[in-house]
């Protein structure tokens, strides 16, 4: 499974392409006025910062022992949908999507991964289904956790590594395809 460098890159990746999809189809002028309110008062930074952290957020159930399941799965994609879009309720759904897309980019970066332990993969169906999902064609290298072995540190540089490889381009595209769609949609 990737390392939370590669969730948080992701997460900032997959809201930025909703984020630009969003603005420019919110022509009102109701619209851009919320958006240019949120921007004003989060500031792109600290904006770009919670993204990554809902990147990151479904590996929380490491801490309760059941990693992969529940807060790896769709249904705890709409959640967050819902929590964002109640939280932001002027502008609800272009901040539900957003906040969708980045939490649900862990998702497809988990089930490109490679997952040694049993069950394999994620439970991204869930509740309509506890099953376990995995690509059949990896990109992500396993992260490993032995961490008193010298060996485990140079396999998990190697691995974060490739991912900055692969999502670091991704990522700066997609925000500067998010600033483009910003500027077109909200000028200034």
């Amino acid at each position: 499974m990737p390392t939370p460098i590669a969730h948080a890159l992701g997460g900032i990746a997959a809201s930025c392409l909703i984020v630009a999809g969003s603005s420019l189809a919110l022509r009102k002028p109701a619209s851009r006025r919320v958006m240019e309110a949120v921007l004003a008062r989060t500031g792109p930074w600290r904006g770009l910062a919670g993204l990554a952290g809902l990147g990151v957020l479904p590996d929380v159930d490491l801490l309760l022992g059941m990693h992969r399941s529940v807060t790896h799965s769709l249904g705890a994609v709409f959640l967050v949908a819902a929590v964002a879009g109640g939280i932001a309720p002027a502008a609800r759904l272009s901040v539900a999507l957003t906040a969708a897309a980045a939490f649900g980019s862990h998702l497809l970066l988990d089930w490109l991964g490679t997952d040694p332990s049993p069950p394999h993969g994620i439970m991204a169906w869930w509740p309509w289904t506890n099953q376990f999902y995995l690509s059949d064609t990896p990109l992500f290298m396993r992260v490993c956790r032995e961490y008193w072995s010298l060996d485990c540190w140079r396999h998990n540089a190697l691995a974060v590594s490739r991912e900055i490889a692969l999502l670091v381009p991704v990522t700066l595209a997609a925000l500067l395809v998010a600033r483009g769609a910003l500027r077109r949609s909200n000028p200034l």
